[in-house]
Formats: C-alpha cells, structure tokens, sequence
C-alpha cells in the first residue's frame, strides 16, 4: 500500500525530492518550515536521510525531536531508527513518548515491550494510553493481567477503554471467558457488545446460553447482535 504524502505542512509546502543536504538547511529555520523538511526526510530513502533524523532526535528542542520521530515512522525501520524510537519513549517531554509509542504501533518493535510496560504506570494519561495502544501491538501472555487492572482501576476514561481495547485486540481461546466475564459485568453498552461477539466466536455449546443474557439489553444494537 502507498504511503500518503501530504502537500503542506500548516501552510508550507512539503519539499518532497529535495537532497538531504537542502533538507538539513531547512531545519535550521523556525517554525512550519522545519517540520515540513522532517516530513519530507520521512519520505527520502537513504542512510544519509536516517542519519540526519537521528542526529534530530538528538535536538534540545522538543519538537525537532518529536519531529524526528514522526518522521522515522514513515521511514522503513532499522536497527539504527528503531534504536532511536527505543530512546525517544524514554524522552523527558510528554509528546515525545507518546509520538514514539505511535511509531512502535506502526512497526510492530518487540524490543519496545518493557519500556512501553513501565510506561502503564506514568503520571499522565495520555501516555499511559499511547503505552496501552502501543502495547497491544507487541503483547505477550503475561500483558493480559496487567492490562486488565489498568481498565479496572485507571483513573482516565479513556485510558481504561484502550486497556479493554487492547485485551480484545489480543484475546486468545483460553482466556476469553475471563474477558467474556468482564466485558458483561459493565455497565457500557459497548462492553456487551464485545461480550456477545466474544461468545459467539468462543462459547461453543454454551453460546446460546451465554446470549440469552443480552437478548434483552437495552441497547438495540447488543440486543440484534445477541439474537442473529
């Protein structure tokens, strides 16, 4: 699949085929200009390009860190870059993390699992729900209990929906009645939507009986699901 290139960066055009030499100028300017040269850097083959991002990600600045680790993720993964993303969800500014934890979902890196795992019990919850959603991408057996008592306990509505995302991402035959059990215990509809999908791909001999519970719900869409 081709990868979208977008025209502009907040107004200024993205100079796509420029050489990577015409590109580190550019991210000596303030401002748009520079972060349409990382977007065009994310798109220019070449070791030297990669050289340029790393040497970024490096910056005192941020966003020129950031920057570069958005524009890694559209690069094909390295050693070298992956090494960079490893780093960057260690970065002391919040957007950076979280912009490594997106790029670790685009490329699957399994080296990310346990700093993505200590990253669950961060202070802010937008990084603690791009650690979920990163994590889900490289999950291992032992992620389900931890995963599952950070939807139970986490604070954040929206760090909990992506803890339950990431349990039915990764739900495997025997450990779906588990989830089955807490997915039709809340009180979200969207929950027992889940549990009736869940029974209807797991329960077997059970899956009628597991359904009739929702046939009733008050939620239309649960109950036609639970019925067809």
């Amino acid at each position: 699949m081709a990868r979208i290139r977008p025209m502009e960066w907040n107004g200024v055009p993205i100079p796509y085929g420029a050489t990577v030499e015409k590109l580190r100028e550019r991210l000596k300017e303030a401002g748009p200009p520079a972060w349409a040269a990382f977007a065009a850097l994310g798109h220019t083959p070449g070791v030297n390009s990669l050289r340029l991002q790393v040497e970024a990600s490096c910056s005192v600045d941020w966003r020129c860190r950031r920057c570069a680790v958005e524009a890694i993720s559209d690069h094909i993964l390295t050693t070298e870059s992956a090494d960079m993303i490893l780093h960057a969800l260690q970065d002391q500014n919040n957007y950076v993390v979280i912009t490594a934890c997106r790029a670790v979902t685009l490329h699957r890196i399994s080296q990310a699992h346990t700093l993505l795992s200590k990253l669950l019990a961060h202070a802010e919850p937008s990084v603690r729900e791009a650690a979920v959603t990163a994590l889900a991408s490289v999950w291992q057996l032992q992620d389900c209990d931890r995963v599952k008592r950070l939807h139970l306990i986490d604070d954040s509505p929206e760090v909990s929906r992506d803890a339950a995302y990431a349990l039915m991402r990764n739900v495997t035959k025997a450990a779906w009645r588990d989830l089955f059990n807490l997915c039709q215990s809340s009180p979200l509809e969207r929950y027992h939507l889940w549990a009736v999908q869940l029974a209807q791909q797991y329960g077997g001999q059970e899956t009628d009986r597991l359904l009739a519970g929702f046939q009733n719900d008050k939620d239309g869409h649960v109950r036609k699901a639970a019925i067809s």
